[in-house]
């Protein structure tokens, strides 16, 4: 049985779009955590020869919806964690982290956008 060719370029389309949460999380859209009321993240450096990253994040507010954080490393490549429970998450790794931040999931309007501005 052969599929009409739109139909396979519709179901092609449709599974290359229901993918992993979409954040938008640029340089200028990321938001400090402590700009973000339900949002509890922090990270730490250790060591100079062999240098390690820790980043830590926790969504306060998980009834309301779920976080999107992500890791910036200086040399590696980020790292996004969705945040859909209280619990803490915990990334480690060799290098050095630069901040953990806040990101708007854009696939998702249940999506936590409770920020206030200083």
């Amino acid at each position: 049985m052969k599929l009409p060719i739109r139909f396979a370029v519709v179901l092609l389309l449709l599974t290359a779009t229901s993918g992993p949460a979409l954040a938008a999380c640029g340089k200028n859209q990321r938001i400090h955590p402590s700009l973000v009321p339900c949002l509890d993240a922090s990270y730490d450096n250790d060591g100079t020869l062999y240098p390690r990253w820790k980043a830590r994040a926790r969504n306060l507010c998980s009834k309301k919806g779920k976080i999107v954080v992500k890791v910036v490393l200086k040399k590696a490549k980020n790292i996004v964690m969705t945040l859909k429970n209280s619990s803490t998450q915990i990334r480690t790794g060799p290098g050095y982290t630069k901040g953990v931040y806040y990101c708007k999931d854009l696939s998702d309007p249940a999506t936590l956008a409770t920020i206030t501005t200083r």
